[in-house]
């Protein structure tokens, strides 16, 4: 193997369960139907997030997205898409 293919830093992989999340926040927030979404997992989610109030819904998510702002500000190059 050359050197320097593998990174020195350990990567954090974004995973599908994380995608997921993201998807059902954005279904549950802009209201699209259901049968829109094609994956079980997202769709699950998306229905769980829809009992939440709207409000808590949103400051939970607000506190969501600094979360993931922070981890991909500090760690950008150690990010991955899986």
């Amino acid at each position: 193997m050359r050197r320097g293919l593998i990174p020195s830093a350990p990567r954090y992989l974004v995973d599908v369960e994380l995608l997921a999340v993201i998807r059902a926040c954005r279904v549950a927030l802009t209201s699209e139907p259901l049968e829109h979404v094609s994956a079980p997992l997202t769709a699950a989610v998306a229905r769980a997030l829809l009992t939440i109030a709207r409000q808590e819904l949103q400051r939970e998510i607000f506190v969501f997205a600094g979360d993931i702002r922070r981890l991909a500000t500090l760690a950008h190059d150690r990010l991955v898409a899986q």
